[in-house]
């Protein structure tokens, strides 16, 4: 058999996965340029002050033969990250090129999840992939050396897994096509134990369970295990009380001497509760570990030198506050959420070099505080001899930004502040004047915003798109109201939801389309 006879039988054995790999290609060439045009200014991965808790698995690997998990962090990217960093140059380059390329392949499980939910996907497919492939944010997060990029990256490819789990009747064989991509997942990023509570929903009404065998539950079991059980409880503890922090209870018996000497701390956020979602970061930065920020407040950094005792405390706190206003708990987290939404709402600024230049100095900042760590480390980093002295910061940000003037990174700025403008689902902004805005203030939604909802309940209603689209907007509810429920109003939490939303704008389409053809087409009666 020839070659094209090869190539002809394997297309006609596989018509799906054909039909998405040529209709990916506009997709995958323009988001390669996009990527190309941020890493030749920006040829290494941008540090952040938390990548060194990413990176110490496998420098301390490579360099020592340790074998240690910082425990804030999930499994996963950490220990992916070993492979990458042991290739030969510098791992920084590695990390850059290596996260891209994942990223830009993402195109490819949201073309087949078009590809099999909508009847006329022909027309829908191009621009929803140029979309995703373009949007300059999430270019942007797969540059950086934290783990929400690929976060986002498994978060699609279990998407497209589902999809196919349902679309061949929730066989036993088709489940590891998802349950692979989901245990990475939720083994990545705390967040991801968010998409439980909506996942095991569906499972549970879909009988999923049929077929099984021992090695599906006990892997189950495995990931629900470890889902729960890693991650940092002064960090989960410090979350949950932040964000309760301007509806604490002040005049309840329960630990009275710390609530009166944060009662001015309390009643000004609470002054001020339509606009915290905006405004956290000072209750935040003062419950540090170690007290360093909470000076002038003796009960407070007490406590707060006592790590196991200042988890129990702040999570009874915050579950103190909770129970008391489950409302202003519901509507903190809804602020958030709407705080967050819109692209437009990532700053763009941080694709100019001065910013990867400020946060490399942030990041490295242990050059001048940790003499014998930065003359091992930040030469591996960067793939330079190693010296006796601490690499020179000024020559390490000429080195990772070779041309602070390049005019990609002023063209690519105004590409993002354009392109996220545009995408907004919502009509409000975050400040306006110099002024926070209220939540309620970023609404009503935008046209495409409104088109996200409409695509979203029709995916609830239609049975034909309940179990394969209509779950995942029950799980990614979970997820947001989860995230946002702890955390502060971050662009960057919101992201990986966006190809799960661009499938519901599809949805919404091919339904109009159904609804006008059947229109069309209803015979007339004399």
């Amino acid at each position: 058999m020839s070659f094209l006879d090869h190539r002809n039988d394997w297309r006609a054995r596989h018509p799906v996965v054909w039909d998405v790999l040529r209709w990916s290609i506009p997709a995958l060439i323009l988001g390669a340029a996009l990527r190309g045009a941020l890493i030749s200014y920006l040829p290494y991965a941008t540090l952040r002050p938390d990548s060194d808790s990413y990176l110490s698995f496998a420098y301390r690997f490579l360099l020592d033969g340790d074998i240690a998990l910082y425990a804030k962090r999930r499994y996963v990217y950490p220990i992916a990250l070993l492979p990458v960093c042991a290739l030969p140059g510098s791992p920084l380059r590695w990390i850059a090129w290596t996260q891209h390329a994942a990223g830009l392949l993402t195109v490819l499980p949201l073309a087949y999840v078009v590809r099999n939910l909508c009847t006329h996907w022909r027309i829908w497919v191009i621009p929803v992939t140029l979309f995703w492939a373009l949007l300059p944010m999430a270019a942007w997060y797969e540059h950086e050396v934290i783990a929400d990029a690929p976060f986002a990256i498994l978060l699609s490819f279990t998407f497209a897994g589902w999809v196919r789990w349902v679309r061949q009747g929730c066989t036993a064989e088709a489940w590891w096509g998802f349950f692979i991509p989901f245990a990475l997942c939720v083994l990545t990023k705390p967040a991801g134990k968010f998409l439980w509570p909506g996942l095991a929903l569906a499972f549970v009404l879909a009988r999923g369970w049929r077929g099984f065998r021992w090695p599906h539950f006990a892997s189950l079991g495995a990931v629900a295990i470890l889902s729960a059980i890693q991650g940092d409880p002064y960090m989960a503890s410090r979350h949950l009380c932040m964000s309760a922090f301007p509806y604490l209870p002040l005049d309840s018996p329960a630990h009275r001497e710390l609530k009166q000497e944060i009662r001015p701390m309390v009643e000004a956020a609470r002054a001020r509760l339509p606009v915290y979602y905006m405004e956290d970061d000072a209750p935040f930065q003062f419950l540090g570990k170690g007290g360093r920020r909470a000076e002038g407040f003796p009960a407070w950094q007490a406590l707060l030198r006592d790590e196991p005792q200042a988890t129990r405390v702040m999570g009874e706190l915050g579950r103190e506050a909770i129970v008391a206003r489950p409302d202003l708990f519901l509507n903190v987290a809804m602020q958030r959420i709407l705080g967050s939404a819109n692209p437009s709402f990532f700053d763009e600024r941080v694709l100019l070099p001065a910013y990867t230049e400020r946060e490399l100095r942030a990041s490295l900042g242990y050059a001048t505080r940790d003499t014998e760590k930065a003359v091992r480390v930040i030469p591996f980093l960067f793939g330079i001899p190693p010296s006796p002295d601490p690499p020179d910061l000024d020559a390490l940000a000429l080195k990772m930004i070779p041309n602070a003037e390049a005019a990609a990174a002023g063209w690519l700025r105004e590409f993002a502040t354009r392109f996220h403008r545009g995408a907004d689902l919502l009509s409000g902004q975050r400040t306006r004047q110099g002024q926070t805005q209220p939540a309620h203030r970023l609404l009503p939604p935008t046209p495409l915003g409104w088109g996200v909802l409409a695509g979203a309940a029709l995916a609830l209603i239609l049975p034909r798109h309940r179990a394969a689209l209509g779950t995942w907007i029950l799980a990614i509810g979970c997820y947001l109201f989860g995230v946002y429920a702890i955390a502060s109003a971050y662009p960057r939490f919101f992201y990986p939801v966006w190809p799960i939303f661009l499938v519901t704008l599809c949805v919404l389409a091919d339904s109009l389309i159904a609804l006008f053809h059947r229109a069309m087409h209803r015979p007339r009666q004399t």
